[in-house]
């Protein structure tokens, strides 16, 4: 029970919270708009608004069927991946994904926490990190499976002694721990690299066997 509620807060966490915050912002610029009587402007951020509600609202519906079924009919991983970092590129941010090794289908929840894993890193390069570029890229390897997510922004500081990330300009940020959450549920490990000024490098492996004949 105490593993369920978890997963159901990290899907809140990366899906309804992420989605309001971003329509939060928008808000806030549109109000400022209008203030300033700004009428173009405010209807083009309307419509960026529409988008993030509707946006969420796909989100949203995804994870309650997710909780419904280990099925859910959706597409692969590689081409929902790539959708997700498409969107996230403009606004100056130059955004690639690459795929190597063949491609397998994993089971359902394997493949479901992947992609929350890549939505939460990618969602940190865009509100956190100032990058010009982000690089995702997903791995199939002979038993395993890996996903890395780069970019080149500011970076942090990264505590090794302890083990543990130090985010001086971004208090009371969970991100790094559901992640970490999501790795362990499917049997794999995280591993962030930060440097200041340099960039950070999330990088997801976990096993993944070849797909059995029948399956």
């Amino acid at each position: 029970m105490l593993g369920e509620r978890n997963r159901i807060a990290r899907e809140i966490h990366d899906t309804l919270a992420q989605g309001y915050v971003g329509i939060s912002v928008q808000l806030e610029v549109l109000a400022e708009l209008l203030r300033l009587n700004k009428a173009d402007a405010a209807a083009k951020h309307l419509d960026l608004t529409r988008g993030f509600v509707r946006e969420g609202l796909a989100d949203a519906r995804q994870s309650i069927w997710a909780l419904r079924s280990q099925d859910s009919g959706e597409t692969t991983l590689p081409v929902r991946l790539r959708r997700i970092v498409e969107q996230a590129g403009g606004d100056g941010l130059e955004a690639r994904f690459s795929i190597f090794g063949a491609y397998r289908a994993l089971p359902p929840g394997t493949e479901r926490e992947i992609l929350r894993v890549a939505q939460e890193a990618i969602h940190n390069v865009k509100k956190h990190a100032g990058a010009k570029e982000l690089t995702v890229q997903l791995e199939y390897g002979p038993a395993a499976i890996a996903l890395e997510v780069r970019d080149d922004g500011r970076g942090f500081e990264v505590n090794k002694e302890l083990g543990a990330m130090v985010e001086r300009d971004v208090p009371g940020h969970y991100g790094l721990t559901g992640m970490r959450e999501r790795a362990a549920a499917i049997g794999g490990t995280l591993e962030m690299t930060s440097e200041v000024g340099a960039g950070t490098t999330v990088r997801l492996e976990a096993p993944a066997a070849r797909e059995t004949q029948g399956d």
